[in-house]
């Protein structure tokens, strides 16, 4: 199936008075006419240039409050509203009463005449061929647009109003070719340097767009910039305003605007307001200040860095702008669209409003233009007649149109989705953050570095006793007491312990100690000091523990009779966190929750004490989300006081012990291993590897620096602490925090692309931003240092969090090949 051409270049000579017309597109061979050019067709011309110059200087058209300066008095055509300078074809004077009425004549006769030569029997082969394919492209299903480019040797010809050319009429009206210039010669191929500018505007969610405000002398630009913001309103458009201030040397203004033009982060459209002049080498003027003018020529550089940055499009909303777009589409610029006559300020503001209101309903530059163009035609003629003639489109062949992007609620969500790389990078952070052992070791240097800013910010010291007391059974008291039996241990030295504390009255006594089989020999002793020491008063909590599908607790040989005075607890527990009851569960309570049960039942009333359901949901696969952490960043000072068991005999008390016996009614006493080898419901596991912020504070002890282990006591102290005082570290999960902060860098990248695309940085420019990122990184820790000390008690992951953001912001700082 063959296809019809859908683009064809017209280019059309003269020598002398004779119009040379060659017609070729793609696969065909080239069609060539001759025809005179009529006299009267440029007399035309020529009169209706002077009557429109006339009417739109001496006509009361309603202007917006002008800015006229006392300096334009040699250009009385600006103080008029007009963004231009009278050009080649006729002076100005005065006009007659009825102008306007001169005008529209003038209009008829000009197109009449126009149309009349384009209907010369010597064009007839040009008009067939592109009724015809006109006729098979709406034929096809997508019924394709044929975009003619028109091309001119000749100044006079390139001024008549080809634009409105009534192609076909001979036969049936043609609606489906749109006119479009372009250069003769193009030396600049579309995107000649590589890739970049056509990465960068296919991935720019949102359009940027420069606005150059030049000279208003005797303009009002503000309904310029109104209708600028409304693209903003409703495409979410980026817009950037430069221009002329008062106070602003010239050269500042100079600098500005090729510094903006050139911003390596890439414009979509750039937009001129207020005069512009043609020139008869440079490619035309623009008037960036009172008196003072910059030629296109003098900003190459900066529109040719533009274009590689991805600029599409721009827009002169000026006078006199052949020369101007001409060249712009010569250097490679992708669309230009001008105005080719002196244009009024209400005019250029009207088409303005018009061209961009359907720019942002997301039609193309060129739809834009003929909306623009046949508004002022059908509804703002008689306002504003022949102003539909002046608007034109300036292309490069090679280009294709362009649009603002429909963003629906489905392409705005998909800025959203992660690339291969971002992808790839929170997949493998994300998985990182799930392993245990990487919990462990994060949270692990986590507490450390709490404990470090405690001490640095001065909060170590508290004049409040510690709740709990440690009665250490270390190697000390064993080899002082001659005790043999360790594993299991003596229930006779447990008797005698008991004993010794007895007369102290404690109100909770805490056995770290699974005691589920009587010593034969033995265990008549421990009973009876049980018995008596729940004489005066004491309750128990002894270590229970699972084995084989049954727990196995303290016989009951051991006690009494069962009752409240006599709990067991659950001494299982991971190093780092602070075990809570599974209330759905019918199981013995952790140990410490016990013994505070039993101390304060008031103090467990806190959410915080009980496993919520995203807890216990997240056991099934392997994690303990939400659960309360070890807060190992407070020192043992604070949680616990130690009694080595052996200074207990009554000729060995010393002051200190003393002084700590005397206070066990008030304190929870626990009875526990102190380090000795053999220790643990398996030979040796109560000795844990001490934590790196039990490190840190022991090392400020001489006996414990070097310390490599923590007993299981020492941990059930920290877990009953935080019961007794409230200080309940809730974490927030690794894996939760890692997608947040893939959310938020996610966001930092769309709110980045879409006002400066995705450029990497560079220069200064990239250091200044990843100073700023090192600053908010250092904020954000900051902050979770401090909203983990403070009474919300929280905590939020630094490292992989941070880690992320940086990954995915990374490709932008950095590495081109890797933006997204």
């Amino acid at each position: 199936m063959s296809f019809p051409p859908t683009q064809f270049k017209l280019k059309i000579q003269a020598v002398a008075q004779i119009a040379l017309f060659e017609l070729s597109w793609p696969g065909g061979l080239p069609l060539d006419a001759q025809v005179a050019i009529p006299s009267v067709l440029l007399h035309h011309y020529r009169e209706w240039r002077r009557l429109y110059g006339r009417f739109y200087r001496t006509a009361k058209i309603p202007l917006a409050p002008t800015n006229v300066s006392s300096e334009s008095t040699d250009r009385p055509d600006d103080s008029q509203g007009i963004r231009g300078k009278a050009g080649p074809g006729g002076s100005f004077t005065a006009a007659p009463t009825d102008c306007r009425k001169q005008l529209v004549a003038a209009e008829l006769e000009l197109v009449h005449a126009f149309h009349q030569w384009l209907r010369s029997p010597e064009l007839y082969d040009i008009r067939e061929q592109l009724a015809q394919a006109s006729r098979e492209a709406a034929k096809t299903r997508d019924h394709p647009l044929i975009d003619l480019f028109l091309t001119f040797t000749s100044a006079d010809l390139a001024r008549l109003p080809w634009e409105a050319w009534e192609m076909g009429s001979e036969s049936a009206p043609i609606g489906n070719i749109r006119i479009a210039r372009a250069p003769v010669n193009i030396h600049q191929n579309l995107h000649q340097d590589g890739s970049l500018a056509r990465q960068q505007r296919s991935n720019r969610n949102w359009p940027r767009v420069l606005v150059i405000l030049g000279d208003d002398t005797g303009l009002d630009l503000t309904a310029d910039l109104d209708a600028i913001n409304l693209l903003e309103h409703h495409s979410s458009a980026y817009i950037k305003t430069v221009g002329w201030e008062t106070g602003k040397t010239i050269d500042e203004l100079i600098n500005d605007i090729t510094t903006a033009i050139a911003d390596p982060q890439g414009w979509d459209i750039l937009f001129f307001a207020g005069h512009s002049h043609e020139m008869q080498q440079g490619g035309g003027e623009l008037a960036i200040a009172p008196k003072t003018t910059i030629a296109l020529k003098e900003i190459k550089p900066s529109m040719m860095a533009a274009q590689r940055h991805g600029l599409q499009f721009a827009l002169f909303n000026s006078c006199n702008g052949l020369d101007i777009a001409a060249t712009l589409i010569d250097w490679g610029l992708s669309q230009v669209a001008i105005m080719r006559e002196p244009i009024h300020n209400q005019v250029a503001q009207t088409f303005l409003a018009q061209f961009l209101e359907s720019l942002a309903t997301h039609q193309d530059v060129h739809e834009s233009l003929l909306s623009a163009t046949e508004f002022l035609k059908s509804k703002a003629n008689l306002t504003y007649p022949s102003t539909h003639l002046i608007p034109t489109l300036f292309r490069h062949p090679q280009s294709t149109l362009f649009r603002i992007e429909k963003k629906d609620w489905k392409s705005r969500l998909h800025a959203w989705f992660p690339t291969w790389y971002e992808a790839i990078a929170l997949g493998s952070i994300a998985l990182v953050s799930l392993l245990p052992v990487t919990q462990n070791q994060l949270l692990n240097r986590r507490t450390l570095a709490q404990a470090q800013y405690r001490q640095i910010t001065g909060r170590v010291t508290s004049q409040t006793p510690p709740p709990v007391i440690l009665v250490q059974i270390d190697g000390e008291s064993l080899s002082k007491d001659a005790v043999q039996q360790r594993y299991p241990i003596s229930q006779t030295y447990i008797a005698t312990l008991i004993r010794q504390l007895t007369p102290y009255q404690p109100d909770i006594l805490g056995v770290d100690y699974v005691l589920d089989v009587p010593q034969v020999s033995e265990a008549p002793q421990l009973a009876e000091a049980i018995a008596e020491a729940i004489a005066q008063g004491t309750h128990f909590v002894f270590g229970s523990y699972p084995e084989d599908g049954k727990w196995l607790t303290i016989s009951p040989q051991l006690i009494p009779e069962p009752g409240p005075h006599v709990v067991d607890g659950d001494i299982r527990a991971w190093p780092n966190r602070v075990s809570l009851p599974h209330w759905y569960r019918e199981e013995p309570q952790p140990f410490a929750y016990a013994l505070a049960n039993l101390k304060n039942p008031q103090t467990l009333l806190n959410r915080r004490t009980q496993r919520s359901i995203p807890t216990m949901l997240s056991y099934n696969i392997g994690q303990q989300w939400f659960e309360p952490i070890i807060d190992f960043s407070i020192p043992p000072e604070q949680v616990y006081a130690e009694i080595p068991a052996w200074t207990l005999s009554d000729d060995a008390h010393q002051p200190m012990v003393r002084k700590q016996l005397d206070t066990l009614p008030q304190r929870v006493v626990m009875l526990v291993p102190g380090g000795y080898p053999e220790a643990g419901i398996q030979f040796g596991e109560d000795n844990k590897p001490i934590p790196l912020a039990m490190k840190h504070w022991y090392a400020r002890t001489p006996y414990r620096a070097g310390q490599q282990t923590i007993t299981g006591g020492e941990l059930q102290a920290y877990r009953l602490h935080h019961f007794l005082t409230q200080r309940l570290v809730i974490p927030l999960p690794d894996a939760v925090l890692v997608f947040l902060a893939a959310a938020i860098a996610k966001g930092i990248l769309v709110w980045w692309t879409r006002y400066w695309g995705d450029a990497p940085l560079t220069g200064a420019s990239r250091w200044q931003w990843v100073g700023w990122g090192v600053a908010g990184t250092a904020i954000y820790g900051f902050l979770s240092l401090e909203l983990y000390l403070s009474p919300v008690a929280i905590l939020v992951p630094i490292a992989l969090p941070t880690l992320v953001v940086w990954v995915y912001v990374a490709p932008l700082l950095f590495n081109p090949r890797l933006s997204p």
